[in-house]
C-alpha cells in the first residue's frame, strides 16, 4: 500500500521531474535528457545486486522517461511507475527489486 509514496513517487521527482529541469540547460535535447535519465534510473537499482533489477529498470526508464518527456506530467508518470511496478510485483519479478545482498 505504500509502495506509490515511499518509491514510485520520489523515484519520479528525482529521476523524471528533477532530472529534466535541472539539467535542461547542460542536455538541451530531449532525447539526451531521456537517455541519461534512464541510464541513472537503471543504475540507481543496482543497489538490489542483480542485473534483472537493472535491466527492468532500463525498460522502465525509458518508458517512464519518455512519457515525462512527451507530457511534463509527474502525476500521470508516478501512476503508470506505480501500474507496472505493481504488475511486476503481481507476476513474481519483484522478488529482484526488494532487498539488498546480504553480505
Amino acid at each position: 500500500m505504500l509502495y506509490p509514496l515511499v518509491s514510485v513517487l520520489p523515484q519520479e521527482l528525482v529521476f523524471r521531474t528533477f532530472f529534466f529541469h535541472r539539467y535542461k540547460q547542460i542536455l538541451p535535447s530531449k532525447t539526451s535528457r531521456l537517455g541519461m535519465s534512464t541510464l541513472s534510473f537503471s543504475l540507481a537499482h543496482g543497489v538490489y545486486g542483480n542485473w534483472i533489477a537493472v535491466g527492468l529498470s532500463l525498460i522502465g526508464g525509458l518508458l517512464f522517461g519518455y512519457r515525462y518527456a512527451q507530457t511534463r506530467s509527474t502525476l500521470l508518470v508516478a501512476f503508470e511507475h506505480m501500474l507496472w511496478g505493481s504488475f511486476l510485483f503481481t507476476v513474481g519479478l519483484g522478488v529482484y527489486l526488494l532487498s539488498t545482498p546480504a553480505n
